[in-house]
């Protein structure tokens, strides 16, 4: 929930958030872990934006299911996501984060 300062007033407004998974490889084997029963996959630019556009009013999106850094397509799925204004979230090991520059993470 976002709240905006209107005047003296502060109204919420409220936007919708998605998960999703756009790999489903990981650079772990976690017992515990569905995804590595999972078929190796990445999803590309082009279906993100196909599912996210399916949805008006998408403020957030996760990403998570598998290692999503090692998507190839990663770096230009968040820029897009954050170039049309919404904002992404990570669910990771930390593992791959760790070897990404400070500019990709910003």
């Amino acid at each position: 929930m976002i709240q905006e300062a209107k005047g003296n007033k502060v109204e919420c407004v409220r936007h919708l958030s998605m998960g999703i998974g756009i790999t489903s490889r990981c650079n772990f084997n976690c017992a515990h872990c569905y995804s590595r029963h999972l078929e190796p996959r990445d999803m590309t630019l082009h279906e993100v934006m196909r599912v996210v556009s399916a949805v008006p009013g998408i403020g957030s999106v996760n990403l998570g299911t598998g290692e999503s850094a090692l998507n190839s397509h990663f770096e230009s799925i968040v820029r897009w996501l954050t170039d049309n204004g919404i904002e992404v979230g990570l669910t990771s090991n930390g593992l791959s984060v760790l070897t990404m520059s400070a500019e990709n993470l910003q």
